[in-house]
């Protein structure tokens, strides 16, 4: 019934609502739905309470206000209203096949001391890598990145403490030192060196001739360094949002990377970002592997190997995490003289 003009104008709003809604995911839209019910069942909830309270039924409209409360926790646009409790008869049922799929879904560490120690990698795995300065955290997150990449999945690597290229540089310097170290006469070399040019010598001839498996190696992985801009909470979780169906490892290198408000308290910063995380991991059964840096050592009597409670900003990383990995160098013994 509307003029062809109008019609037209609507047409070209909509495709630009489409637009959006494919930028940046459907589950802001489910998230802008969510408010939506929300909105409405305050609404509601507010109206019977006052016609309850008019009528002097203040218990009742108390009552009522309190359901309100308890129906917004448990309520999504994707998951519906108050859905509350469920028979376990029909849980139990159910859970093997569930199992199963999780288990075709279980990925690699690529070490196979922590693939025998832990059983690998599930799908609603949040896996915490800790350590001090220059312990090896990045260096462990890329080679768990290469081996399942290796292995045809595709993982996402958000380096928000790298430099531009630097997870792309350590893999091919991975390549270039286990072809060099094939060769019966080797020194020894470091990627401090190579990333210098003090190497070209030894690894400079591998370049051209490790190529295809240099390419090979990061064939599955995809990076995004924080140099393309601030990385809040917000945009983590629109990136996150924007590969889910994409992805099958996401490794986040790492937390006190994430920028936060300058006005809000650390824990609580930090510890809206692990819940974020974890929500994200329970929601799309997507494993998440979060760097994250420790408290400073105590000069008296440092501790050889970290533990848990070291973490730096808040102290539910561990206990949000399902599985914490605290790295530590290898510390000489000293000599009985």
């Amino acid at each position: 019934q509307e003029e062809a003009r109008t019609q037209t104008r609507i047409r070209e709003e909509l495709k630009t609502c489409l637009l959006k809604t494919k930028v940046y995911g459907l589950d802001l839209l489910r998230k802008e739905m969510t408010g939506w019910i929300h909105t409405t069942m305050f609404y509601q909830a507010t109206k019977k309470a006052e016609n309850l309270y008019n009528a002097k039924k203040v218990d009742e409209a108390w009552r009522i206000m309190n359901q309100a409360v308890i129906a917004k926790s448990a309520s999504s646009f994707e998951d519906g209203v108050n859905v509350g409790f469920e028979d376990s008869r029909l849980r139990i049922t159910a859970e093997r096949a569930e199992r199963m799929l999780q288990a075709q879904r279980r990925l690699s560490y690529g070490v196979s001391f922590l693939d025998d120690a832990l059983g690998g990698i599930i799908p609603n795995d949040l896996i915490v890598l800790g350590a001090r300065t220059g312990a090896g955290k990045t260096m462990l997150a890329t080679s768990i990145a290469l081996a399942n990449a290796a292995a045809g999945k595709q993982v996402h690597y958000f380096a928000l403490e790298a430099e531009e290229n630097e997870i792309e540089r350590r893999v091919k310097y991975s390549v270039l030192a286990k072809a060099y170290y094939g060769m019966s006469n080797h020194g020894k070399i470091c990627y401090s060196d190579w990333r210098q040019g003090k190497l070209e010598e030894e690894l400079g001839n591998f370049e051209n001739s490790c190529q295809e498996n240099i390419l090979a190696a990061v064939k599955n992985m995809h990076t995004l360094y924080k140099t393309s801009g601030d990385v809040n909470l917000e945009t983590l979780e629109r990136h996150m949002l924007e590969i889910v169906g994409k992805t099958d490892l996401v490794i986040v290198d790492h937390l006190h990377y994430i920028d936060t408000d300058d006005n809000e308290n650390e824990n609580v910063a930090y510890k809206k970002v692990i819940k974020l995380i974890r929500d994200f991991v329970l929601r799309y059964s997507i494993p998440v592997i979060v760097v994250a840096h420790l408290r400073k050592e105590s000069i008296n009597d440092p501790p050889k190997v970290p533990r848990i409670d070291d973490f730096m900003g808040t102290s539910d990383v561990p206990k949000i995490a399902t599985t914490c990995i605290m790295l530590a160098p290898a510390y000489d013994e000293p000599s009985p003289d």
